[in-house]
Parts: C-alpha cells; structure tokens; sequence
C-alpha cells in the first residue's frame, strides 16, 4: 500500500475550486447589499421629496408642484429599474450559493477520501509490524529449541 494519496491534485483542485466560489459568493452578497441601500436611499429620497411636494401644495407654489410630479415620475422610473436589480442580483446570489455548497461537498467528499486512506495506511502499517514481530518471535524461538 501506497502512503501517499493518489487524488491529492484532484483534492487541491477542488479546494482551489471552493475558495473561487466562496469569494464570487462574497461579491455577489456585497453587490447586493450595496444595491440594497441604494434602493433604500432612493426609496427615502422618494418619500421626503413627496412630503415637498405637498408643501409647495399647501403654500400654493403650483410652478413647484409640476417640477416635483416630473421629478416623482422620474425618481419612480429609477426607483422600479432598482428593484429589479435588487431582485437580480438576489436570484444570482441564490445560483452562486447552490454553486458554492455543490463544491464543498466536491471538496468534502475527497477529504473524507483521504482521511479513510490515511486511517487504512496506518491500519496496513500496524498489521505489518505485527507480521515482523510474529516473524521475529517464531524465528527466535526456532533458534532457543
């Protein structure tokens, strides 16, 4: 028996494999969260300049009322084009994690691999030192006769 693990390369790869994913993952989740805020910020930005508008309303200042509808309509035009990224990027972060847990198990599946190699190697090891001392004890005790 071999003491050396004939998939280490494949192992190594796999690693290398989990690690990659693990970091798109991390990127996807930070561009996600970046988008979040955006929307959030979009969304408080949305409210204040509604509560504006109806200022400008009860003041009278109806040239401002129009700039602020325009200025609405275009805040909600952005505002519907950011959720849909926000959902985007939900549904890539989503398809990233499937991605990332099927390469740890790829990468679990060869370190369980290994770990049985190691514990039969050590097992092989032991069942030869016990075959050279039962060797030594029957070829002394031919000799002692």
């Amino acid at each position: 028996m071999n003491a050396k693990f004939k998939l280490e390369k494949v192992l190594e790869h796999r690693e290398r494999i989990y690690e990659l994913e693990k970091n798109k993952l991390g990127e996807f989740q930070n561009k996600l969260k970046t988008l979040t805020v955006q929307l959030e910020n979009m969304l408080e930005t949305e409210k204040q300049k509604n509560a504006e508008k109806e200022e400008a309303k009860l003041k009278g200042q109806l040239q401002f009322v129009r700039m602020y509808d325009e200025y609405i309509l275009k805040l909600e035009g952005h505002r519907k084009t950011m959720e849909r990224m926000v959902y985007d990027a939900r549904i890539v972060v989503e398809r990233q994690k499937k991605k990332t847990v099927q390469a740890m198990n790829n990468h679990k599946v060869l370190i369980k691999l290994k770990e049985k190699h190691v514990k039969d190697y050590a097992a092989y090891l032991d069942k030869e030192e016990m075959k050279m001392i039962d060797e030594l004890i029957v070829s002394r005790s031919g000799r002692n006769e």
